[in-house]
């Protein structure tokens, strides 16, 4: 258990899930020509299962259906599919943490068989993604796996459409990198085209992750094809923009806040202000500002600050807080008040120094006031 009570993900993939597969595995296996040992399956499945973390356990659950189902990949895979048959005629619902070993099986056992490989993950992400499993065989069999992955953009079900933008995003979370789509996203923007209108945002919101991943590598190419998209939008546009533009938006970037119609701004910064000019570690400061229009039409404003932390090395760098979007007219004042909590989170290290903060609107610094941080 965590410190506040809540179940750490490991603890999902415990006597349960064995005890899931224990049962389907036993009234399935044997039709589908594999051997099954419902003891010894219990038995080897929690042989060391709960010292393992989450990765662990799942990896070594692999390892027990392929044992325990014959040791033959195609025989295995034959009765989990059984198994899948099985729960959905029931009616069972997938459940990531239950169904995640047999894709975990698929992709470490089936790397020689790519087409039952391909026909399993697209069967098995209906109850749990394959977007890890899928890695392995894009970098095996590039051309074939990249044309079967077009074929799942097009697949009725949400759940494989989504496992084909989720599995080429280049840099996965927790996923094995996918170092060609990294040097050259070409491919990867040839698949998100056809999903980039998906009705449905599940798959609109991989398409968006996907499009930021490779926003970190080549923004440029990145920007190129979301205008060439905006040639021919739909209601959801907008949004799959915004989502791809997050990571280069906070960073300020010109072309892509244009893109979202954010151009360069026409104000000035008055009475920017601290509450103290002295802080410590725990307290609250609080920013005040005001931001007047000097252009001679309404424009389209998004407006954050930058707090420019003092690192280890003694050097500031800034980080991006989201304030707000404005629309201001000719002349007109907004007025901006923000409280910053300096305590300590296990996501950043506070150094004494003299630190500062500065207003950017529109990708642009406007003004700055420092403050000395004690420890």
């Amino acid at each position: 258990m965590t410190e506040t009570g809540n179940p750490l993900m490991k603890d999902r993939v415990d006597a349960s899930v064995v005890e899931h597969y224990a049962v389907w595995l036993s009234q399935v296996a044997p039709g589908a020509g594999a051997p099954f040992d419902v003891e010894a399956f219990r038995a080897a499945a929690m042989d060391g299962l709960d010292a393992l973390e989450l990765k662990g356990r799942i990896r070594h659950l692999a390892r027990v259906l392929h044992d325990q189902l014959g040791g033959d990949y195609l025989t295995a895979l034959a009765a989990l599919l059984a198994m899948l048959d099985a729960e959905q005629a029931a009616g069972a619902e997938g459940d990531i943490f239950v169904h995640w070993p047999m894709a975990q099986f698929v992709e470490d056992f089936g790397i020689d068989h790519l087409n039952a490989s391909a026909e399993a993950m697209r069967r098995i992400t209906e109850f749990a993604s394959c977007e890890f499993a899928v890695r392995p065989f894009l970098v095996r069999y590039p051309a074939e796996m990249l044309a079967i992955i077009h074929d799942w953009a097009a697949d009725p079900s949400v759940h494989v459409r989504r496992n084909a933008s989720e599995g080429i995003r280049p840099r996965l979370p927790w996923g094995m990198r996918l170092n060609a789509f990294v040097a050259d996203p070409t491919p990867v923007f040839e698949v998100l085209s056809k999903l980039r209108k998906d009705p449905e945002e599940y798959v609109r919101r991989s398409v968006s992750n996907c499009l930021n991943d490779i926003a970190k590598d080549h923004p440029g190419p990145l920007m190129d094809v979301l205008e060439a998209w905006d040639q021919d939008p739909d209601a959801h546009s907008l949004w799959v923009k915004k989502r791809a533009l997050r990571t280069l938006v906070k960073a300020g970037d010109s072309r892509a806040l244009a893109l979202l119609g954010f151009g360069s701004p026409e104000v000035t910064v008055e009475d920017l202000s601290l509450d103290a000019a002295t802080y410590a570690v725990g307290d609250t400061m609080v920013l005040s500002f005001s931001l007047v229009s000097t252009g001679s039409e309404p424009q389209e404003l998004m407006v954050d600050y930058r707090v420019h932390y003092v690192k280890a090395n003694g050097q500031r760098k800034p980080k991006v807080f989201k304030l707000k979007t404005a629309k201001l007219r000719p002349g007109e004042r907004l007025s901006i008040t923000r409280r910053q909590h300096l305590k300590l989170i296990s996501t950043r290290r506070y150094h004494p120094g003299r630190h500062a903060v500065d207003v950017q609107v529109n990708g642009q610094p406007l003004g700055l006031v420092e403050f000395d941080l004690t420890t």
